[in-house]
């Protein structure tokens, strides 16, 4: 198995999805602010610009898990640097990994 094209057909794919939740957000977010511009009244608004904001976050971290992983092992690239607490990944995502840290496969 070809996993450089494999991964980055996978890194696409969750770029892409990546670009159409934040797109959407984006567009809601605009219609927000233009409605702000039309009425003055921020406080209607803003319960759902926070809403909208997590509710991509959450998006965005199911996408992680679900699409953006190794082809070979299903490991989600991460960096080893940081300190969490024990809490999650440590140190972030990588978005140009070179190969994958728990199985060795090739990326670039």
């Amino acid at each position: 198995m070809d996993t450089v094209s494999v991964f980055q057909e996978v890194k696409q794919r969750f770029l892409n999805a990546l670009k159409k939740i934040w797109g959407v957000a984006f567009f809601i977010f605009a219609s927000g602010a233009l409605y702000f511009v039309l009425t003055g009244d921020a406080f209607s608004i803003l319960p759902l610009v926070g809403c909208l904001f997590f509710i991509c976050i959450i998006f965005t971290l199911i996408l992680i898990n679900r699409i953006y992983k190794c082809p070979v092992c299903g490991e989600v690239p991460s960096s080893t640097s940081g300190n969490t607490a024990g809490h999650g990944l440590s140190g972030g995502i990588v978005m140009n990994p070179v190969k994958c840290k728990k199985c060795g496969a090739k990326f670039e």
